[in-house]
């Protein structure tokens, strides 16, 4: 099964470099970007859009999200996804959170910690060596999403 990974940036350059690192790791990976934070978080927050352009949960969604980007920043997209998750409309364990900027700025970071669903903080650039890592750690969160989700569950026997 393919990890559905998914990147939210607005630089170019850096969404390329993320997939060339993330194809150059050896994973099998699904991945959907986005160049804007108001991008992603209308597709979050509509369950047949996540369906359609991320597919069904679990397994975790693996997201790559910048903290600096126009029109709504990392900071405020973590906002947006702490309101879906404390509303109960999305489980927190079904999405590996890693902040994925260039900012190694001190506030940042505290900023960041304040969210408890965020697994990591990686400042740019991100080699495969990084990728494969954050892959071994992938599957330890894929059996707590499938936990938490109910998906552990065997199949029916026939």
């Amino acid at each position: 099964m393919s990890i559905p990974v998914v990147i939210v940036d607005d630089e170019d350059i850096d969404r390329y470099i993320a997939v060339r690192a993330i194809k150059g790791s050896g994973a099998d990976c699904k991945i959907v970007e986005f160049d804007a934070g108001d991008a992603f978080t209308d597709v979050f927050c509509d369950d047949e859009a996540f369906r359609d352009q991320i597919g069904e949960v679990p397994p975790p969604v693996l997201v790559l999200l910048d903290v600096n980007m126009p029109r709504m920043s990392g900071l405020e997209v973590l906002e947006q996804l702490k309101k879906k998750f404390d509303a109960g409309k999305r489980e927190p364990t079904c999405f590996v959170v890693l902040i994925y900027t260039s900012s190694n700025n001190a506030n940042d970071r505290a900023k960041v910690e304040q969210f408890d669903f965020v697994k990591d903080y990686l400042v740019k650039p991100i080699d495969r060596n990084i990728f494969k890592a954050i892959f071994e750690k992938y599957y330890r969160w894929e059996i707590e999403c499938r936990e938490n989700c109910g998906a552990a569950k065997a199949p029916d026997a026939e």
